[in-house]
Formats: structure tokens, sequence, C-alpha cells
């Protein structure tokens, strides 16, 4: 991918809670995903692996790759951001995905976005050096999407969120 062309479109940014013994049932989704496991621990199955996620770890999650959370006991606190890295004329109507691959027509298989990590190994969880610094930078997209979805500073959070990652 070339640099020039990341152009980030956040499709949600938002805060969630998730109680105990709550499943998201096994899906993929259309773009990417960033969490941040703010408070709590579930179990996270990733292209057919299991990983134990606990507080304060990130999680990219990208296109089209089955994925599901079960929570055993705890609410779980996990702030998380829907993203495209290059925006085009579907960005705006892609919604967010609750499918599994099977299960998509061929209409939403074309909304599926180009994974540009590809090349990196596919595990969710991500080291992040500056923890602080990011945690500043996702913060302040999820706190404004609310006010102002479309704002071009969130855009500018972003590319620095993703220049880290």
């Amino acid at each position: 991918m070339n640099l020039s062309s990341i152009n980030p479109y956040i499709r949600l940014a938002m805060e969630s809670r998730i109680p105990a013994g709550h499943n998201i049932a096994r899906r993929v989704i259309y773009d990417y995903e960033l969490i941040y496991v703010e408070q709590g621990r579930f179990c996270f199955h990733y292209a057919g692996v299991g990983y134990a996620c606990s507080q304060g770890q990130f999680l990219l999650i990208r296109p089209n790759v089955p994925h599901s959370f079960h929570i055993d006991s705890g609410e779980v606190s996990q702030p998380h951001i829907h993203f495209d890295i290059q925006y085009d004329n579907l960005s705006e109507i892609v919604p967010i995905c609750f499918k599994e691959l099977a299960e998509l027509s061929e209409k939403e298989r074309h909304l599926v976005r180009e994974d540009v990590f590809s090349r990196f190994p596919a595990k969710p969880q991500i080291t992040i050096a500056n923890k602080s610094e990011f945690l500043q930078l996702f913060y302040t997209i999820v706190d404004g999407f609310k006010e102002k979805p479309g704002a071009l500073s969130l855009k500018t959070a972003m590319i620095q969120l993703l220049e880290r990652i």
C-alpha cells in the first residue's frame, strides 16, 4: 500500500459495555475494528484461534476474518472504532456486519474492505510502544465521534493511530 493513499474513514467510534454471560456470535466484518479492553476479560476466537483478552489490551480485527466473543463473568468495557483505511465511494454506506461469511450475499461480499495488513501476522492482539499517547488519541476519536463524527481532527487522530500500529 502506498502511504500517500491513507485516507481513513471512521464509521463508528463508541464506548461499549458487555454484560457477563454475553456472546457475540461468530461473524466477519467488512472493515477494521480497533478495540481497547478498558475493563474485564473475555475469550476471543479469531481465525480459528482462541485468545484470552484482559484489561489494557488492544485488538485489531481485520476485514473478513471470522471472530467471536464470549464473556464468562464480569462486565467488559471495550470502547472501539470501526474504520476504513482508505476512503472510497462505498465508505459511507458500508454497515457494521454481524453475519458469517457464508451468510453474505454477493453484493455484501463486495463491501469487504481490502486488508492492507495482510503481509503481517494475523494475530489480533497488538502491542503499542507508547500506550499513554495511543490511548489519548484513541479516546480523542471515541469521545469526539459523539459530537462531530466527520471532523477533520478525528481523521488526523486516526492517521496518528495507524502510524503507531
